[in-house]
């Protein structure tokens, strides 16, 4: 994702937030001050989906997604900022989403608590999810195809 972005919009995501001195890439987003108050995750996503994602035509696998937008992923070994996942996109939409699924309670609890939203967007806790994690519940796979309206 890092380097789609970089390539076509020229910010080099170093895991700080967008500042003014992008004012033209903030521009091309619709609420740029808004975008200004998001993490940096939620930044790099938003320019990836706003910008980016609608333009790639080919099949493109895109990988290291900031964990924090995708609480159930696993965390990557290298870099625990992105989770080990991949998003197909054909024809300018995201076809197939697809991860290991995250199985380490406090992981996994440090995730939900990092969900953010506006107040009716706010997530609860899943205790008992954590709680099957306690005990022993096995890692699982993830992968699905969005609803394309075709």
């Amino acid at each position: 994702m890092t380097d789609l972005v970089e390539e076509r919009t020229g910010w080099k995501f170093d895991k700080t937030p967008l500042q003014d001195s992008k004012a033209e890439l903030l521009a091309k987003l619709s609420h740029p001050e808004k975008i200004k108050a998001y993490s940096p995750a939620e930044q790099l996503v938003e320019v990836y989906e706003k910008l980016i994602e609608h333009t790639l035509i080919d099949p493109s696998f895109v990988t290291h997604v900031p964990s924090v937008v995708i609480p159930l992923a696993r965390e990557n070994k290298e870099d625990p900022f992105f989770a080990d996942v991949y998003e197909l996109a054909i024809n300018g939409q995201e076809i197939s989403p697809g991860y290991t699924e995250l199985n380490d309670p406090d992981v996994q609890a440090r995730h939900f608590s990092h969900q953010v939203g506006d107040k009716d967007e706010q997530h609860k806790v899943d205790e008992d999810f954590l709680s099957a994690l306690r005990y022993g519940m096995p890692p699982a796979g993830e992968w699905g195809w969005e609803s394309t309206g075709w």
